[in-house]
Formats: structure tokens, C-alpha cells, sequence
């Protein structure tokens, strides 16, 4: 996940350098905004600032340069506070589904995986307390009406 800033820079130097793109770079690239995208930025030299970026898929979020370090700072404690496997488990996914052609064939990967999830130690009380968060939320008099 790449979070930018709008000063940051998506400065592609490979061909001003006299080197062929490398390291998956052209296919990552096309993955996140298109074979136009992939050959503005690279062929000509195409820089985009962290709003532009973000705009294109190359970043999922602009956000000022104070708020860069706390929101990154709490999506990955988001994330660190959830159970290891499942997040290793989905994560495996994702990059699996990259390549996929069908839905059909991300729809059995994903199956696979949510029925795995739904059998781990915890899921039950995860969902109950849920369901009581929300209970919660719906009484009569409650701050979040």
C-alpha cells in the first residue's frame, strides 16, 4: 500500500538513464493504471505529483505532509491487530488473484479461503461481538442514532 504526499514525486528515470525498466516494474506498473498509463509514465518520462498519483492508482491515498506518518502509522496497526494467519492467508490471496482471468476462479480461491477463515479459533466470538457492538448501537438513546 503506498501512501504519498502532494509534493511526493513519481519520477520514472529508467530510459533518462539508458536502462531497460526492471525487477517487474513495466508489468506492476500496468497493473495499477494501464498499458496508456505504464507508457506515458515510462516512454515519456510522464512525472506525477502524490495527488496525481493518487488519482491514477499509483498510491492509495494524498494526504497532507503532517497526516502521512499517523494515518500510515494507524492502517498498519489496522492491520497488526488482526489475526496473523487470516491477514497472511489474505494476502496470499490478492497476489494469487492477480492472476486470475475469471471470476469464476476467484470466486473458488476466495470460497476456499472464507470457509478456512470461518473454521479458525475465534471467528465465533468475533461475530458475537459484533452482533452485541451493534445491538449496542441501535438501543434508544444511543450517540451513534
Amino acid at each position: 500500500m503506498i501512501l504519498a504526499a502532494p509534493g511526493a514525486r513519481f519520477d520514472p528515470r529508467w530510459l533518462d538513464v539508458g536502462i531497460h525498466p526492471g525487477g517487474g516494474h513495466l508489468w506492476r506498473l500496468t497493473q495499477r493504471i494501464g498499458a496508456q498509463g505504464a507508457a506515458a509514465s515510462v516512454l515519456c518520462g510522464d512525472t506525477l505529483d502524490g495527488t496525481e498519483a493518487a488519482a491514477a492508482g499509483l498510491a492509495w491515498r494524498c494526504v497532507p505532509d503532517g497526516e502521512l506518518l499517523p494515518l500510515a502509522m494507524k492502517l498498519a496497526a489496522r492491520a497488526a491487530g488482526r489475526p496473523r494467519e487470516l491477514v497472511a492467508r489474505t494476502k496470499a490471496s490478492l497476489r494469487a488473484g492477480l492472476a486470475l482471468s475469471s471470476p469464476d476462479h476467484a470466486m473458488a480461491l476466495e470460497l476456499e479461503a472464507q470457509e478456512w477463515s470461518m473454521d479458525q479459533p475465534g471467528f465465533a466470538e468475533r461475530i458475537r461481538k459484533i452482533q452485541a457492538s451493534l445491538a449496542a448501537r441501535s438501543k434508544p438513546g444511543s450517540s451513534t442514532h
